[in-house]
């Protein structure tokens, strides 16, 4: 969102990314990669329509993927080793709309060498868990029941 906000001069809503993602992995029927992308023009307020190529995105999200990646590797440097073993024998979950960019799971099992999944319906994932905490089917967890 935020390159195509510097680069292209468009704000667009999160689930405007969601083509970009299908371009990214390779399926739909976009012409070589290439998607079409609606959003707000920065300048004039006015909707307008810019062609993206996956290829242009892939490199946009290098920088922010090495970023995660440094932040999940230093997190797990401060982890107490029980929890880094857990970690390793169950594996880490992605959620929400950014669990579905194709290859993040991939990378990050390359990276940090544990199983990595992506949830159910990762998208909807945080809202359901609230859903579950407000009608009392699940209660949240607390720092004393972590101890």
């Amino acid at each position: 969102m935020q390159y195509l906000r510097n680069e292209h001069e468009l704000m667009v809503p999160s689930q405007a990314v969601r083509p970009l993602h299908v371009a990214l992995a390779g399926t739909g029927a976009a012409p070589k990669g290439v998607t079409d992308v609606h959003g707000r023009d920065v300048v004039t307020g006015l909707a307008r329509t810019v062609r993206v190529d996956a290829e242009e995105v892939r490199s946009a999200v290098q920088a922010p993927l090495t970023g995660l990646i440094d932040a999940i590797r230093a997190v797990l440097h401060r982890c107490p080793p029980d929890l880094v073993a857990d970690l390793a024998d169950r594996g880490m979950m992605l959620a929400g709309g950014g669990a579905q960019l194709p290859g993040l799971d991939t990378r990050l099992r390359k990276a940090t060498g544990m199983t990595v999944r992506i949830a159910d319906e990762p998208g909807l994932c945080a809202a359901k868990g609230l859903a579950a905490m407000l009608e009392g089917s699940i209660t949240p967890l607390t720092l004393s029941q972590v101890s």
